[in-house]
């Protein structure tokens, strides 16, 4: 795993920018990466654990942190949540020293999770929805999004789910799940985030990010996103 600055990359892509102050070691195949305050912890889905690291000296912490086939992990504030894609479900963790507090069953391959303030959000990548849970692991809902959902992220009013099959990304109302719309990206969006203002998409085979900018719902005859800048309609991408 690479830490460029103060950011955190799963080695498998290189930071875009800064410098590369340390390279760490971790299991095999590390695929995604949170930070709980203290600590980075690195989903390993080859060797079916976490790596737990020490974020101000870059060391390793001993620990067993299995977790069969990770993938997407956040933080609540309080519990590391784990998509566990072999298990079909989402693991709670306590990160001081990685017992599971609950297994969860969720939708088919969980790709990707996240975090609103209240609920935990997981991207169900062989099923076609993301499935909504409470803290204690309750599902509250499921709701369909476009093919192949891979990312997900909560910007304080939506939760965006991107999906790689479909080339897409969709809006979803965070209070209820309702589809609010979904919107072309380039090829097999994978990677979302939020930067306060904007949504980043990176897409896996195009090679590009995808800035999708928020817009009023009355400056425009539609809700939802403007991906584009230009008179199509249709994103302005930004090479690597």
């Amino acid at each position: 795993m690479l830490r460029a600055s103060s950011n955190w990359f799963p080695k498998s892509g290189a930071a875009a920018t800064g410098a590369v102050a340390a390279t760490i070691a971790t299991g095999t195949s590390p695929s995604y990466v949170c930070f709980d305050g203290v600590y980075g912890w690195v989903s390993n889905t080859g060797s079916n654990n976490l790596t737990k690291i020490k974020a101000s000296d870059d060391s390793l912490q001993t620990g067993t942190y299995a977790v069969p086939g990770p993938r997407g992990i956040c933080f609540d504030g309080t519990s590391l949540w784990v998509c566990s894609s072999t298990s079909n479900s989402v693991v709670q963790m306590n990160p001081s020293d990685g017992t599971v507090i609950g297994t969860f069953a969720v939708g088919a391959q969980p790709e990707a999770v996240c975090f609103d303030g209240t609920y935990i959000w997981v991207a169900n990548e062989g099923a076609n929805n993301v499935t909504k849970l409470n803290l204690s692991g309750t599902v509250i809902g499921t709701y369909p999004v476009q093919t192949a959902p891979a990312g997900i992220v909560f910007d304080g009013r939506y939760i965006w789910v991107t999906s790689s099959g479909s080339n897409t990304i969709s809006q979803l109302d965070y209070t209820n799940g309702a589809l609010i719309g979904s919107y072309p990206v380039n090829n097999s969006p994978i990677g979302v985030c939020f930067d306060g203002n904007a949504i980043w998409v990176a897409n896996e085979t195009s090679g590009q990010l995808v800035a999708a900018v928020e817009y009023r719902p009355n400056s425009f005859p539609s809700h939802g996103i403007c991906h584009g800048f230009g008179k199509d309609g249709r994103p302005t991408p930004y090479h690597k």
